[in-house]
């Protein structure tokens, strides 16, 4: 591939869906004119070479679900101003970059599951501002979600921190406005945490969640299609508002401690999981 690095005039360069194997050539990062590389899907490996970090005029850059390894550091991005979405999701990348580095970019789409970025969250995402899809899921990030992540997070349409050790209490009243919200898989505590806003997707199994289901969901939560709370420690009954969720057409409670008997107003159509 290292004939590509001689295209000078390259604008889009997408190759992916293919089973391409080895290294990005480090040619790639003398095509000043590129805004668009597609290399996910394939079987490249190897480390991603620092010469990307001079592809000035790059906002889209996807090298998601092949068999990447190595470090990314600040020079990965260092004049990538122009970077609004980044797919990294599905390799063995590890993130090192300093406590106070603030990156040159506003990205609007960051899907980085899979990657290492702890033991925290990364303090560099305080300063994007034009956030609207983040993928931190499985990235070995542990402790308490610090409150600026909370605030920060407010203005995301998609949020997915699943498959880490993050611990706390989500705030109440979760005031988030998120399509979809995946907290699962982690070590989260306290009531029920429900979002604000036209929430489609909720998923909140495995944690440590406790107390009833909010007698209120029906109304809070009118366009979820998706409710799991599986494998926590909910109790209590089930509220006679589910069955006002007409937009519901899954629902998974399994593992917990519910008793009672079903809503009578409970959906027919809705696919219910209790074991």
């Amino acid at each position: 591939m290292n004939w590509l690095g001689q295209l000078r005039n390259l604008v889009e360069l997408s190759l992916n869906y293919n089973l391409l194997h080895g290294p990005i050539p480090k040619s790639l990062g003398s095509l000043q004119k590129l805004t668009d590389l597609k290399l996910d899907h394939n079987r490249l490996n190897g480390s991603l070479p620092d010469s990307l970090g001079q592809l000035s005029e790059l906002s889209f850059f996807d090298v998601s679900f092949n068999q990447f390894t190595g470090i990314i550091t600040e020079t990965h991005f260092l004049n990538l101003h122009k970077l609004r979405s980044a797919y990294l999701t599905s390799n063995s990348f590890v993130m090192a970059v300093s406590s106070d580095w603030t990156p040159p970019f506003q990205a609007q789409l960051l899907f980085m599951g899979s990657c290492h970025l702890g033991p925290s969250i990364p303090t560099w995402l305080r300063s994007q501002k034009k956030l609207t899809f983040l993928d931190l899921s499985n990235t070995s990030i542990s402790g308490s979600i610090p409150d600026w992540f909370w605030e920060m997070s407010s203005h995301l349409i998609w949020l997915n921190v699943s498959s880490n050790k993050l611990k706390g209490h989500p705030p109440i009243p979760f005031n988030l406005t998120l399509a979809v919200v995946d907290l699962s898989s982690n070590q989260f505590e306290g009531p029920i945490p429900l979002p604000i806003g036209k929430t489609e997707l909720l998923v909140l199994s495995n944690n440590k969640f406790s107390g009833p289901i909010p007698k209120n969901i029906g109304d809070s939560q009118p366009n979820l299609r998706l409710l799991s709370l599986s494998t926590n420690q909910i109790n209590g009954t089930l509220p006679n508002s589910i069955g006002t969720m007409h937009s519901l057409a899954a629902i998974d409670l399994s593992n917990n401690n519910l008793v009672g008997k079903m809503p009578i107003n409970f959906p027919e159509f809705v696919k219910f999981r209790d074991t």
